[in-house]
C-alpha cells in the first residue's frame, strides 16, 4: 500500500478470519513518531470469511507523513466476549508531494 501525500486516500484494509462487523476497530499509520489512528470507518463488511474495511484519510492525515519513507499499519479491536485483538503489523510506502498546503475549493466568491 502507498500513502499518497497531499490526497484525501481512501485506504481499504482485509483482515481474514473475523467478522468485526459489530465491533470498534483502530487502524493505526505509523511512521517513526508520527502516527495516525482512525476509528470511525466509511464501512465494515464481512464476507468469504474476511472483514473489509474501507476509510478515508484526509489531506491533513496524509500530509503527516515524510516523503519517500515507509511505516506501519495495524488494526485493533474489541470482540464479542470483550477481548482486544490486532492484526500483525504491515509496511505502506509514502510517496513525494511537492506542494506542502492543504487544498480547497475555490467557491469563486470574494
Amino acid at each position: 500500500m502507498t500513502i499518497e501525500r497531499g490526497t484525501t486516500q481512501e485506504v481499504r484494509i482485509t483482515i481474514k478470519g473475523w467478522d468485526l462487523t459489530s465491533c470498534d476497530i483502530y487502524v493505526t499509520f505509523k511512521q517513526g513518531a508520527k502516527s495516525v489512528t482512525k476509528k470511525t470507518m466509511d464501512s465494515v463488511v464481512f464476507s468469504n470469511n474476511a472483514t473489509k474495511i474501507v476509510l478515508t484519510l484526509t489531506q491533513q492525515e496524509t500530509m503527516a507523513f515524510d516523503n519517500n519513507k515507509s511505516g506501519l499499519v495495524q488494526a485493533r479491536w474489541i470482540d464479542q466476549n470483550g477481548i482486544a485483538r490486532k492484526t500483525k503489523t504491515a509496511a505502506f510506502d509514502v510517496d513525494l508531494l511537492l506542494y506542502e498546503a492543504v487544498l480547497v475549493k475555490d467557491d469563486g466568491g470574494e
